[in-house]
């Protein structure tokens, strides 16, 4: 399979396709920052949260500027809007807290920090938040 097939069903929305062939494409290119922004979406889109803030801590750790206030449109995203797939309404949980912090670190770093720090208002015993928080911050 061709990585433009995975841009395809990237592109299309069918994130649950596009997923194993960009990790795999992650696999024989690690340095390609499109292919680990992609696959961060892919994980917010297949509810795999939890990945993708793994995966973020994984970025911030190794090329913050890859990620923070990366521009979505010149690589290729959907619409954030469409991207983020979830009903209207403010976030309340930090589940949807911490979705929306990793979404916004490509356009809208503050907003970011400003979700995190409330998901660990809500729940302060989040490691990986912590962490985030610690590398993001310099960068905003």
């Amino acid at each position: 399979m061709s990585e433009m097939l995975a841009n395809q069903y990237f592109l299309s929305g069918s994130y649950e396709r596009a997923l194993p062939l960009l990790e795999r494409f992650l696999l024989n290119s690690p340095d390609r920052a499109y292919l680990k922004n992609k696959l961060l979406i892919c994980y917010l889109q297949t509810d795999q949260v939890d990945r993708a803030l793994e995966f973020c801590l994984e970025i911030l750790r190794t090329a913050p500027l890859d990620l923070v206030g990366s521009d979505p449109c010149t690589q290729r995203f959907p619409c954030l809007e469409q991207t983020l797939q979830r009903p209207g309404g403010i976030p309340t949980t930090p589940l949807e807290l911490n979705r929306l912090a990793v979404i916004n670190l490509f356009c809208k770093p503050e907003t970011s920090l400003r979700h995190l720090r409330r998901s660990l208002d809500l729940k302060p015993g989040q490691a990986p938040i912590r962490e985030i928080l610690s590398l993001l911050e310099p960068h905003v």
